[in-house]
């Protein structure tokens, strides 16, 4: 076999000196990029997922919104510089085109609230262009990442609290007076529903009060009413015997005011159905509990009142703390069982989803029942009126409100597109 001549010796090991750089340079070339593309699909899940948090949030503050942004960021890309490029757009629907147009975005044209994100952060990186890396990528890296999602608005809601004003509502709980803390969360929960579709021009959610203990008020007025039908027109309804009361003509006359006042009172005042709640706080501090309880009467003003709404989505909630009074001479609780079996829930229900809104759509209504600091669930008078699915016992004010937002809102919000 011929030989190599003793000048070539060496040759493979000198070619393979030189191609140390290239290796190298692949080697880091191919490890930095793969880390960049993985950084890239983490920011671009970050911006869906914070994305998604904006919409639920649903807030109109820029410092809010980064904040939430940024915490997503720091949880789910700890490499990137402390210092990240934020950028968020919030569009009310007026602001997009089609929004809340039938067929635009979808059958309904329901309105939304649109958030455009888009994030870019940087990153040292880890084999940086050099002399002896000259394919490496840059010092510092900047990588971005963008979503739209938006907070679907669902249909407008006329809410109506029927609120037990009855003397018990003055006892403490976990520190507070019921009906001191329930006036807050519902002043709460009143100002978001005036926020959520204050950038709308018509179908604005509303709000609106019935007190209630043995009986309402009539609206605009400090007459004390009762909707009962009796077989005493004339008298003051309490009755020594159960059998005063006309039970399915109450029901048949629901929707009817009834003559007369069992008397005045300044204890509290039924507050109409309204879009701008600004006087609602100062309304709703002026008002006291006292008395019993006889949720009928509640629920019959509390209908009435949600019947002059226009909205196409319609939420009676009974907020109270314990269960009709029944002993003699007032049977209030039999007087409801009396009226359920003769259908007043069905027929409320019924009336209300027969509706037209002025803007051409259907109404649906729903009864709730919220418990305060007693199971209402075990309560067969109501929970048989909401149905088992409507009827909640909450063990603190906090869960109160939870449940009240929870009734009232239909989406948080959802992805549109990525890349926008």
């Amino acid at each position: 076999m011929k030989q190599l001549p003793k000048a070539q010796k060496g040759t493979a090991a000198i070619l393979f000196v030189m191609l140390i750089p290239a290796l190298f340079g692949v080697l880091a070339l191919s490890i930095e990029g793969s880390r960049y593309l993985q950084t890239q699909a983490r920011i671009s899940d970050v911006a869906e997922v914070a994305g998604l948090a904006l919409a639920a949030h649903n807030s109109d503050n820029q410092a809010t919104n980064e904040a939430i942004v940024e915490r997503f960021v720091e949880a789910l890309v700890p490499d990137a510089h402390d210092e990240v490029n934020i950028h968020i757009v919030r569009l009310s629907c007026e602001e997009v085109e089609g929004c809340g147009t039938p067929g635009a975005f979808d059958d309904k044209g329901t309105r939304f609230s649109e958030y455009q994100l888009s994030i870019t952060t940087s990153h040292d990186s880890w084999f940086p262009k050099s002399e002896v890396n000259p394919t490496g990528f840059a010092d510092v890296v900047d990588v971005s990442g963008n979503a739209v999602a938006r907070k679907y608005q669902g249909e407008a809601i006329d809410v109506v609290f029927v609120a037990d004003f009855s003397g018990s509502m003055n006892y403490d709980w976990n520190g507070q007076t019921k009906i001191s803390r329930l006036k807050e969360v519902m002043v709460d929960v009143a100002e978001e529903l005036e926020r959520t579709t204050a950038d709308r021009i018509e179908e604005k959610n509303t709000v609106g009060l019935v007190p209630y203990n043995f009986w309402t008020t009539k609206p605009g007025s400090t007459c004390y009413q009762t909707h009962l039908a009796s077989l005493y027109p004339s008298s003051d309804p309490q009755r020594i015997e159960q059998n005063w009361v006309l039970h399915q003509e109450t029901v048949d006359t629901l929707w009817d005011e009834k003559p007369g006042c069992i008397g005045y009172t300044t204890q509290y005042k039924t507050l109409a159905l309204n879009s701008d709640v600004s006087n609602f706080e100062t309304e709703i501090e002026a008002m006291w509990a006292n008395s019993g309880t006889a949720s009928f009467e509640g629920l019959i003003s509390g209908a009435q009142l949600a019947a002059t709404g226009d909205n196409p989505r319609r939420l009676i909630v009974i907020l109270s703390d314990g269960v009709d009074w029944n002993p003699h001479p007032w049977y209030r609780r039999w007087h409801m069982t009396q009226l359920i079996n003769s259908g007043l829930c069905d027929e409320i229900r019924t009336t209300l989803d027969a509706q037209i809104t002025s803007f051409g759509k259907e109404v649906q209504s729903k009864i709730a029942v919220i418990g305060l600091d007693y199971d209402v669930e075990a309560d067969p008078n109501l929970a048989s009126c909401a149905g088992s699915d409507n009827v909640f016992t909450a063990s603190d004010m906090d869960e109160v409100s939870s449940k009240l937002l929870e009734l009232i809102t239909e989406e948080i919000g959802r992805l549109y597109d990525r890349n926008y």
